[in-house]
């Protein structure tokens, strides 16, 4: 509660990643306080909670009810970065998909920033035929037997998970790794088109 001084409200401008500020307080003060324009034009305010107290079980208050703004922030963002990466993959942009490519311009760090669905699984398995010996290698979303040519039984054995592999690499390279989420329309249509698996580019 109160008003955040002017040379303390400028040192929010400028910083990277900082989205903006959520209000909070007693209802009609934060209402007040609101209608005062206190906040220097350049900070956003991203929400406004009504809360019981002003001391620090008021701030521990705010978080608690600030998650659902911080959510629908995040939604929003994710939202447009699909969007962009959608219009740059029907116009052959600055973007791959698929595992192949993507492991292709992650080997040579061509990546800008890596697109993951959460929760995706995919194995690299090492198969071999119970009944003529024969082996493989398959990248797959379920470990399963798979039918041999021969008539008999591929069996799976040693499996790597290629998405752990392809983040570990992504972060060793300083690339930033995004997880998109499938509990929007924008991330499930992500995962159903291309996979699940994409990325920025920083350069064709």
């Amino acid at each position: 509660h109160g008003l955040l001084p002017d040379d303390s409200q400028t040192e929010f401008v400028g910083i990277k990643n900082f989205e903006g500020v959520i209000v909070g307080g007693p209802c009609p003060s934060k209402d007040n306080f609101l209608k005062l324009a206190a906040f220097n034009y350049q900070l956003k305010i991203l929400g406004v909670v009504d809360i019981g107290y002003t001391d620090e079980y008021g701030l521990r208050e705010i978080i608690d009810k600030s998650g659902e703004i911080i959510a629908e922030q995040e939604a929003v963002k994710e939202k447009k970065m699909l969007d962009e990466f959608l219009k740059q993959a029907v116009t052959n942009g600055l973007v791959v998909y698929g595992l192949e490519n993507v492991q292709q311009a992650l080997a040579i760090k061509k990546i800008e920033k890596l697109l993951v669905t959460e929760e995706l699984s995919l194995k690299r398995v090492q198969y071999k035929c119970s009944q003529c010996g024969k082996t493989s290698e398959k990248t797959v979303e379920q470990v399963v037997e798979k039918d041999c040519e021969c008539g008999g039984k591929l069996k799976p054995g040693a499996e790597t998970d290629v998405v752990n592999e392809l983040i570990s690499l992504a972060e060793e390279q300083g690339t930033h790794v995004q997880i998109i989420s499938r509990d929007t329309a924008e991330g499930r249509q992500f995962h159903a088109t291309f996979n699940g698996i994409g990325a920025f580019l920083r350069y064709m």
